[in-house]
């Protein structure tokens, strides 16, 4: 139900408690959801393990008690809408063992409080937090106790480095999809210390194969970009 910005509250009711069944919900772009809808939710639902939504509503800390939720899709339109810590806090209370799907499609939607909230939870296999100033270098070092993550988005985070970068691949030992898109300060001095660390360490490596960096908008994607043309000139 993606972006049904004329769904009736009524109705989002009664499919609330009459699929029981339901594993998958998504309302993003409808922003009709209430207290009282989480708390249907939480009743009737039991095996909803996929919620996507809109921000912002106050009443989304509840969410964490959906008992089988394991992937939270977050979307707001609104820029500087800060998600509400009390989510965070409660997932961290109550599924930290659970939760594997954390992405936030927003402009400057967390805060770095809020990274410290997310590092502690540990099964997280995917993270998408692109789009935000917190996501710095600190952030990177801290995000490097998510030992499961697999996949983690981190574009248009314009002041992260190769240095930090490098220090999550060797850290997450399952990493191995990275979107770095648009983050201007990355180069291809992060590509070749990356490949030669896992070279040199292939017993430290447990992550699927081939490794992908979506590279738009970096120094890496400007310096092929260079190299293209002066070799088009030399032919």
């Amino acid at each position: 139900m993606y972006d049904c910005d004329g769904l009736e509250p009524g109705h989002l009711v009664k499919l609330i408690t009459t699929l029981s069944n339901l594993t998958l919900l998504d309302i993003q772009r409808c922003e009709i959801l209430t207290t009282s809808m989480v708390d249907l939710m939480v009743e009737h639902l039991p095996k909803l393990e996929v919620f996507k939504f809109s921000i912002p509503p106050t009443c989304c800390s509840r969410l964490a008690l959906l008992p089988s939720l394991k992937k939270l899709d977050i979307l707001s339109s609104y820029e500087m809408a800060y998600i509400p810590d009390e989510l965070f806090e409660k997932l961290v209370e109550h599924r930290a063992d659970q939760l594997e799907r954390l992405c936030i499609i927003s402009r400057n939607a967390i805060a770095k409080r809020h990274i410290d909230k997310i590092i502690q939870l540990r099964n997280l296999r995917f993270l998408s937090i692109g789009n935000n100033d917190a996501v710095d270098d600190e952030a990177l070092q801290k995000l490097c106790q998510l030992q499961k993550l697999e996949i983690l988005s981190i574009k248009d985070c314009h002041v992260i480095t190769d240095r930090a970068l490098l220090s999550l691949v060797k850290s997450c030992p399952r990493l191995h999809i990275i979107n770095i898109d648009f983050c201007f300060q990355i180069s291809i001095k992060f590509v070749i210390d990356a490949l030669t660390f896992l070279r040199n360490n292939k017993e430290f490596v447990e992550r699927d194969l081939p490794l992908e960096f979506p590279v738009r908008g970096t120094r890496m994607e400007s310096g092929i970009k260079k190299r293209y043309v002066s070799r088009s000139k030399l032919t």
